[in-house]
């Protein structure tokens, strides 16, 4: 509004409001008071409205004007339009405020620390990290704050010198006792070169860190498991392949991944992987699948598979992981496992057949002679029996005590035998008084059976060792000669050093030979001949195998050979010597012809 000069008034202003937005009356306005006091109005501020409804923001400067004597005669202003700066204030009030609030409400901690280490100000999300409010909090020396003293004092020298900090780690002690992990970025603030405070930004990394070490541990142990650890996608594409993958396959991470999971599987087994696929999908898991893989080399390998489906953070299933377990060595011992159950299963049907046929035998070879005892002890009860007729029962009652003494004699001796109790003697002994005296047993069972019995042994070998067991070693082979060759036939004992270090014995006959599949089992327990033989012959089966352990205890070994059945057979003790007579002629005899394959 233009004043009329000359008619309008001191106060020009429609309206005044004081700064608070009050109105202000006219004889309150600082004109008024410049003239009404007599002073100059300085650093005021008020509003104006103008006819059109503005309101201005403006500084008034009135001044009082005197005349000579110094009497108020009137006075002078200057208006100053503030409204541009006042709207800036106000923006600038109002940023301030955001800013504020943004930096109180903000999720990650901040804080300011002066130059001694004080806490000066934070905000909430950095007390609450450390279990204070901010009352609590503000005031305390940082330092306390820190668990390594070192770090903190680091921190300080290096703002206080104008570094920046950059995801600097360090490790913040709570209220409760517990310690954080964080990452602090900070930089210092300074006035005309002074360090004033710093700015700080605090993040919490704790579980962070934690995720990370397990993360690293998974991975440590993924690459150190002897376990093949494969990630692939739906797609079947491989993404990681550890090094029990590499050792496993045979293929290094450079040349699987990228590559189709196809790549290790058979193609008689390339169905399987469109079903695990599926089944992926459905999220299934798959726990120890057993099947066939094929290394880079062709070679087919049994494995276990588990596969796990994997998941983003949203729950989508986005690939899979795979751990395959070598069990080929598994299946082959399980193979031989199963091979020994069955051979052990057959083992002891053969030994339950054994044992029928074992009880069998003895039934009947210790029921034989007991009858015929039986049946002429009940002849030579008779009143009518004349002398001639006991003289021959009881010959026979005789003969088949003796069978049976030596069959229960026998059966004690394998006995003791397998208990491992059976002692032996250990002496020197005369081989040609051993052959002699077995020699001389037998003579008269190969006389009345019509078989010639010959023998031949040098004289002075010595042998260390049991002379009973040793002479039961050479009558079990010479009874069992005799027992196989037919009345006409022939059964030689021959006993001699072809080396000056051990003593061979040599038992021969003509008689009925060894059929080529009974060698293997020739010296078991309970084994002699086909049935019909040991049916004919009688006997349980037992010289031989105590023929062989005998032997053996005795530290020799004892053999056989035959050119056939009906060829005879020949059997070969050998003992190592004590000591021999050089001088003997009978030690240095020549070493005997074979005949049929065998020594004769």
């Amino acid at each position: 509004r233009r004043p009329e000069v000359g008619s309008d008034r001191w106060c020009v202003t429609w309206k005044l409001y004081h700064p608070d937005g009050t109105p202000m009356p006219h004889d309150a306005c600082p004109m008024a008071v410049a003239l009404r006091e007599g002073r100059p109005v300085r650093n005021a501020e008020a509003i104006a409205e103008t006819p059109d409804g503005r309101r201005i923001w403006f500084e008034p400067y009135p001044t009082p004007l005197r005349d000579a004597t110094g009497a108020v005669t009137g006075g002078v202003n200057v208006l100053r339009d503030i409204s541009a700066r006042k709207e800036m204030e106000r923006e600038l009030r109002r940023r301030t405020a955001q800013l504020d609030a943004f930096l109180e409400t903000a999720v990650v901690g901040l804080h300011r620390v002066d130059a001694d280490g004080r806490i000066v100000w934070a905000n909430a999300a950095e007390a609450d990290l450390l279990g204070y409010t901010v009352d609590e909090y503000v005031g305390r020396d940082i330092r306390d704050m820190h668990v390594d003293r070192e770090a903190i004092e680091e921190i300080l020298a290096r703002l206080r010198a104008g570094e920046a900090l950059r995801e600097f780690e360090a490790q913040l002690r709570a209220k409760d006792g517990s310690v954080r992990t964080v990452l602090i970025d900070s930089s210092g603030y300074f006035e005309d070169g002074r360090f004033v405070h710093s700015q700080c930004i605090t993040r919490d990394v704790t579980e962070r860190k934690k995720a990370e070490e397990a993360v690293a541990r998974l991975a440590a142990i993924v690459e150190s498991s002897d376990d093949a650890i494969v990630s692939k996608t739906l797609d079947g594409v491989i993404r990681s392949w550890n090094r029990g993958a590499e050792a496993m396959f045979g293929y290094t991470a450079e040349e699987a991944i990228g590559r189709r999971i196809t790549l290790i599987i058979p193609d008689h087994r390339l169905s399987e992987e469109d079903d695990v696929l599926a089944r992926l999908r459905r999220g299934e898991k798959i726990d120890h699948y057993e099947t066939v893989r094929r290394r880079k080399d062709g070679r087919l390998i049994d494995v276990s598979l588990t596969v796990s489906p994997l998941r983003d953070r949203t729950g989508r299933i986005i690939g899979a992981a795979k751990v395959a377990r070598d069990i080929t060595d598994r299946k082959r011992l399980e193979a031989a496992r199963l091979a020994d159950e069955r051979a052990a299963r057959n083992r002891a049907e053969r030994m339950n057949e054994a044992k029928d046929e074992f009880l069998a035998v003895v039934s009947h070879e210790l029921r034989t002679p007991l009858n015929a005892i039986l049946g002429w002890a009940h002849v030579m009860a008779s009143e009518s029996t004349d002398a001639a007729r006991m003289k021959e029962g009881l010959e026979a009652i005789r003969r088949n005590a003796l069978q049976q003494s030596q069959l229960v004699s026998d059966l004690l001796d394998v006995s003791s035998i397998v208990a491992g109790v059976i002692r032996l003697a250990n002496e020197e002994v005369l081989l040609d008084r051993v052959v002699s005296a077995a020699v001389q047993a037998f003579r008269p069972a190969a006389e009345a059976k019509g078989v010639r019995l010959e023998a031949d042994a040098a004289g002075n070998l010595v042998v260390l060792g049991d002379p009973q067991r040793l002479q039961q070693i050479v009558g079990n082979l010479l009874g069992n000669a005799v027992k196989f060759t037919a009345p006409g036939g022939r059964v030689s004992v021959r006993a001699f050093t072809p080396d000056g270090r051990r003593a061979e014995i040599f038992v021969e006959d003509d008689g009925q030979g060894i059929p080529p599949e009974q060698f293997e089992r020739l010296f078991e327990r309970f084994r002699q001949g086909d049935a019909s033989s040991t049916r004919r012959h009688g006997g349980l089966g037992l010289g031989l195998s105590i023929v062989k352990r005998l032997t053996d205890l005795q530290g020799g070994t004892v053999d056989a050979r035959s050119a056939g059945p009906g060829k005879g057979a020949v059997f070969t003790v050998r003992l190592p010597l004590r000591r021999s007579s050089s001088a003997s002629d009978d030690s240095s005899r020549p070493r005997p012809t074979r005949t049929n394959g065998a020594p004769h």
